[in-house]
């Protein structure tokens, strides 16, 4: 309501005085944006125009007791020479500012966002996740810190600015590198590639970001916003400044123009074959772009409401061959691949969780008894078979203790091979039960 009335004082003076608009916000007559505490005045570098503001400033001090921090002020001109530079900073107290300058924590310019410009983002990000790093968080509580707080980050920024290259790269090795636990002190390989995880889960990803997809989805509800001449005081200004009465979906830019307006177009057009659906959303978009990957066949045995987080994510690992089994270390390691627990096969993933003696007694002691008992020849068999068996809620129930017992497998193999400690199958079994009880 204060802001509010600064607006109105402004306009009032802006008439009583003759403001002189700055050319490029001449047609909708805009002088000023606000947003909470921050302020942004525009009007022509001249000194008239300059003694008009400062005088609104001072009313609205004696009237509110409210008066603007000189310290966190700037005043940034442009085609201003030298000596007028100084007159009209002598004239305000105000400190010289330049392109770009910060609102709302972002980098304002017309110009190409640089990589420097964005360091500031890559701050935000880099301190939130060594903030985390003393939380030993498993994998699933990585990913969700990642789709939750470190995406929330990124939206903001991707909503405003289409980004660098080279920056969208950095913040891809930040979100990869947390969720696999690479730091500078540690190096390692992550499980499995950013492109798959950034895939939706039905097509055997995470649901994770695609940052290029996305980033122009988001950049094309812009685009549709101005087409639909959404009434906002942006979609206003551009429509005053660029489209000036012209269908939107047939206009090209000029070469002269904003880069970034350029850029916005160039975007359009990759989503000719959407501007006739009736409301456009980002996720649309997005999934647009993406196209239509096959469906995963095990995707309802790895994302069932019932199984617990981190065996989600654990046979995810399992179902898409990605676990560390000795088999697959022993490709880049000089190391023993067989079976810690038989001594016998080679330790890969359809012996350790359905060939060796071990999983196969866990499986009937924990599944059995519950009525779930299937014959299969192999891993992928038994996984076929238990998507299909029983009712809804029956294969629920059944999937997520699978993926408890094939959690404890894993366990049971860490241990006997870092600790040196075995555990039975007795122990394992109960061990399944309280996870799931």
């Amino acid at each position: 309501m204060v802001m509010e009335y600064f607006t109105r004082v402004l306009v009032q003076y802006a008439e009583k005085f003759k403001l002189r608009f700055h050319p490029m916000c001449k047609d909708i007559k805009l002088i000023n944006l606000w947003f909470a505490d921050d302020l942004i005045v525009i009007c022509r570098p001249d000194e008239k125009s300059i003694k008009c503001v400062m005088e609104v400033l001072a009313h609205f001090k004696k009237t509110t007791g409210l008066s603007i921090n000189h310290g966190k002020s700037q005043i940034v001109m442009a085609g201003v020479n030298h000596k007028e530079k100084k007159k009209l900073i002598d004239m305000t107290k105000i400190t010289k500012g330049k392109l770009p300058f910060t609102h709302l924590g972002c980098p304002i310019s017309a110009n190409k966002l640089s990589n420097v410009d964005c360091d500031v983002f890559i701050e935000k990000l880099t301190s939130r996740i060594t903030s985390w790093a003393t939380k030993h968080l498993s994998y699933v509580g990585r990913a969700r810190l990642i789709n939750s707080v470190l995406f929330g980050i990124i939206n903001f920024w991707y909503r405003i600015f289409i980004i660098p290259g080279r920056v969208m790269k950095k913040v891809q090795a930040l979100c990869r590198n947390y969720l696999w636990g690479v730091a500078d002190h540690y190096k390692r390989v992550p499980l499995v590639n950013w492109e798959d995880t950034c895939k939706p889960k039905g097509n055997g990803g995470l649901r994770f970001r695609n940052l290029n997809a996305w980033n122009k989805a988001l950049v094309m509800k812009l685009n549709w916003d101005i087409a639909n001449k959404k009434d906002n005081l942006w979609v206003r200004w551009i429509h005053s400044r660029y489209i000036k009465g012209m269908e939107f979906w047939n206009y090209n830019p000029k070469q002269d123009t904003c880069y970034y307006w350029k850029r916005m177009i160039k975007v359009r057009s990759e989503f000719e074959g959407m501007i006739n659906i009736g409301e456009y959303t980002p996720e649309e978009g997005y999934l647009w772009l993406l196209g239509q990957p096959p469906k995963i066949e095990w995707v309802n045995l790895v994302w069932n409401r019932l199984t617990i987080p981190k065996h989600q994510f654990n046979m995810w690992l399992i179902l898409k061959n990605r676990l560390q089994t000795r088999q697959r270390l022993g490709k880049f390691l000089n190391i023993d691949t067989k079976c810690l627990f038989c001594d016998f096969g080679e330790e890969d993933i359809n012996h350790l969780f359905w060939d060796c003696p071990f999983a196969k007694e866990l499986i009937s002691k924990v599944l059995e008894p519950m009525g779930c008992i299937l014959q299969a020849a192999s891993f992928h068999e038994y996984y076929i078979k238990l998507s299909k068996h029983g009712t809804r809620r029956e294969r629920r129930i059944w999937i997520a203790t699978w993926a408890a017992t094939c959690y404890t497998i894993w366990k049971a193999r860490n241990t006997k091979w870092h600790q040196k400690e075995e555990m039975s199958v007795e122990e394992c079994g109960a061990y399944t039960q309280m996870l799931i009880i």
